[in-house]
């Protein structure tokens, strides 16, 4: 989690009350000096707060006591952060720029956004980077293995905890067929964060996600979909939106619940059919998978949470399934058939992924499932 001011005065204030000071993941620089050597110290300080996630405040003199303003000129500075994050350190790290400017607007505070990276630790000129209490190092290869084997730790949690979704019980009416598991939770978030957040979850659950972007049409139907007779309630840990529909084989149910701690989690049987073949509604599994992360989006912008964030997608009764988009197009003997009883994938991102490229966590989430089922990556729908 990261601070942020949201304007110069109240960055000076908490300076002058020594609220905020220099850190694990804070660092006060008083301008950003041009030149190589200037490049690389930067693109070291981005690399090594790339790990844990960090902020960077150019426009603070650091060797005041307290630290205090010192306004710098704003042109071409984030340009410039920008191309150092991509250019500079290796792999590229994904940064987020944000000007406080004064009265005049040419002169401000620049501040550097620098999330956890999944791809940490990073290198700047073939060494990686970490950092200590308030300075940067040079991360031994026991320290790089270390946190890769935390980061591998966090993603085979998650792992366990999508087994746990796909053995829990559900009710016995159920539709037969593959069912779908979807799931979405802050790696680094904490308890009651989304309810930290909002004054009233139950609202905010019904504005940003019942009549939000994640239940917003997108650019072709699928079902099953949300859309009328939805139920919205209370779950021991947060809230629900339900779909239930009644054929005569069973039940059909679209469940998407968020949590307090901001999670997602996503349920769905009936996405495959029997026709002369088992059928699975391909668009259906990316349509889903995409509204949960959309869903990841709007506890972001609640929250202001910057971390990390862990995907996924688990599709059962899977064996001698073909994809429902390719029905018609190929002969029934031609149409591939999936060879696996179970698709299962986790993944981790950044926050500025989630963001930008919500469609691109999707294709990785589900590119392999894709190529299993139609020799090609799955179509994610558009929008909204």
């Amino acid at each position: 989690m990261i601070w942020l001011p949201s304007s110069l005065e109240e960055l000076d204030r908490v300076l002058s009350e020594r609220i905020l000071g220099e850190a694990h993941t804070v660092d006060f620089k008083r301008e950003l000096p041009t030149g190589a050597a200037a490049n690389k110290a930067l693109a070291v300080d981005l690399a090594s707060m790339a790990v844990d996630g960090g902020l960077i405040v150019i426009g603070v003199d650091e060797e005041l006591h307290p630290p205090r303003l010192a306004l710098q000129a704003l042109a071409g500075v984030k340009e410039r952060v920008d191309q150092i994050a991509a250019s500079r350190v290796d792999q590229p790290v994904s940064v987020r720029t944000i000007e406080l400017p004064a009265t005049d607007p040419t002169l401000g505070v620049l501040l550097i956004v620098i999330p956890p990276s999944p791809d940490a630790p990073h290198m700047v000129d073939g060494r990686y980077r970490g950092r200590g209490d308030t300075t940067n190092l040079v991360l031994t290869d026991i320290e790089v293995r270390r946190i890769r084997d935390q980061r591998a730790l966090r993603v085979a949690d998650l792992g366990q905890q999508l087994d746990a979704e796909i053995a829990q019980p559900r009710p016995a009416n159920l539709l037969p067929g593959a069912r779908l598991h979807v799931l979405a939770r802050p790696t680094t978030g904490h308890e009651e964060m989304l309810l930290d957040a909002t004054e009233d979850g139950r609202a905010w659950f019904s504005r940003a996600v019942v009549a939000g972007r994640p239940v917003a049409a997108l650019s072709e139907p699928w079902s099953p979909d949300f859309g009328g007779g939805l139920s919205m309630g209370r779950r021991a840990d947060g809230w629900s939106l339900t779909r239930v529909d009644s054929v005569e084989q069973g039940d059909r149910i679209l469940e998407l619940v968020v949590t307090e701690e901001g999670e997602a989690r996503l349920f769905s049987n009936g996405i495959t059919r029997r026709h002369d073949n088992l059928l699975v509604n391909d668009v259906a599994v990316a349509g889903l998978t995409k509204r949960v992360v959309l869903t990841a989006q709007v506890v972001v912008a609640a929250t202001r949470y910057l971390g990390l964030w862990d995907f996924g997608v688990a599709v059962t009764e899977l064996r001698g399934a073909t994809a429902m988009s390719l029905d018609g197009q190929l002969g029934l003997r031609s149409l591939p058939q999936y060879s696996d009883e179970r698709y299962r994938r986790v993944i981790q991102v950044s926050g500025e992924d989630l963001e930008r490229a919500p469609d691109e966590i999707v294709h990785r989430l589900l590119d392999r499932l894709g190529r299993g089922l139609t020799g090609q990556p799955l179509r994610v729908p558009s929008g909204p």
